[in-house]
């Protein structure tokens, strides 16, 4: 039996690399669509490093490191929290609008943001409240620990040392709601305009398929995390690419304005041009592998079940190797469903 996850990371590529923004409009499109929306790849389960500091610290050195921490510190914190969880739900619930434009683009090439949101707005917001309670499940699971081992009347020095003593289990533990996320996003969302559901009717239809080949939903999420790592390092080297020429010119850039101006002048020449090259090269790298990632899970899904295919007239094309862009003949792909 085939491994359609295998088979189609060749014909991903090739519909990366056909189906590519063209223009500085829809690069723009692109990169502000694929900043909020989420990602079918997974990551390394890691969760820092914990260092058990309650059990290793003296009561000296934590009578000394607690009297270190600032006056107030706890509202502080409490309104950090207030401000990320808030800052939080609004980019979930952005990043689930644009989950629609982004599948008509990958679908037809088409840019159009209001008439998807018009359309799917609904879907949305249900798409947002899922990935919300979700993604609370790890913070929910995080502060029961922290809890259980600073107990309910623990001063802020106690719960800071228990949130790193639990970094690592949450981090292992947090991996089955990544893998529900993801798999949301790159199976789920394409079901629910197919089928036309919100967010649970999607997963229950996507629930068919995943019991019907559980080989294949194991083998991508397997291939998931290996294109996600490599993904993260392909990134981080195509940026790199792009930032070392840039300090080479606004280096000789900044020599000839310290010969005019002040060395001040020179310092924010160099820091200009690397940070705008820096960031141009990060947003494109991370935006051409969100489109290669997407059309991976599009056509692992199509290749699982027939009708969950998406993209029916990518693949037709892709199998016969005409470029709908140009109107030519593309390369002969290798595509198996």
């Amino acid at each position: 039996m085939a491994l359609h996850p295998v088979d189609v990371i060749s014909d991903a590529i090739t519909a990366t690399r056909r189906y590519r923004p063209r223009g500085a409009f829809e690069w723009l499109w692109v990169i502000f669509v694929t900043v909020f929306a989420g990602s079918p790849m997974l990551g390394l389960p890691t969760g820092g490093q914990g260092s058990g500091g309650t059990q290793q610290l003296s009561p000296e050195a934590r009578a000394q490191l607690q009297e270190a921490l600032p006056a107030g510190i706890a509202e502080v914190l409490l309104a950090l929290a207030i401000a990320f969880a808030t800052l939080w739900a609004l980019v979930l619930i952005l990043g689930a609008v644009l989950e629609f434009p982004f599948l008509r683009w990958l679908r037809t090439g088409e840019t159009a943001i209001r008439d998807e949101i018009r359309e799917h707005w609904r879907q949305a917001l249900g798409l947002a409240a899922f990935r919300l309670v979700i993604g609370s499940l790890s913070f929910l699971l995080l502060g029961g620990l922290v809890v259980s081992q600073a107990g309910t009347d623990g001063t802020v020095f106690d719960y800071l040392m228990a949130l790193n003593d639990t970094a690592v289990i949450v981090g292992l533990l947090g991996f089955p709601t990544s893998l529900v996320l993801a798999f949301t996003t790159g199976f789920v969302v394409p079901t629910m305009l197919l089928e036309d559901s919100g967010v649970i009717g999607g997963w229950r239809r996507f629930w068919r398929s995943l019991v019907d080949a559980p080989k294949q939903f194991a083998a991508y999420t397997v291939a998931a995390l290996v294109i996600g790592t490599v993904g993260g390092i392909l990134v981080f080297l195509a940026t790199l690419l792009v930032t070392l020429p840039a300090l080479i010119v606004g280096g000789v850039l900044a020599f000839l304005v310290s010969l005019v101006l002040s060395s001040t002048a020179a310092v924010a020449v160099v820091a200009t041009i690397s940070g705008i090259a820096t960031t141009a090269a990060l947003l494109a790298a991370l935006a051409i592998f969100q489109v290669f990632a997407r059309f991976y899970a599009l056509l692992v899904l199509g290749a699982v079940d027939d009708d969950l295919d998406f993209i029916p007239e990518r693949r037709r094309e892709l199998r016969s190797g005409e470029d709908a862009t140009t109107g030519e003949d593309g390369p002969d792909s290798q595509f198996s469903a």
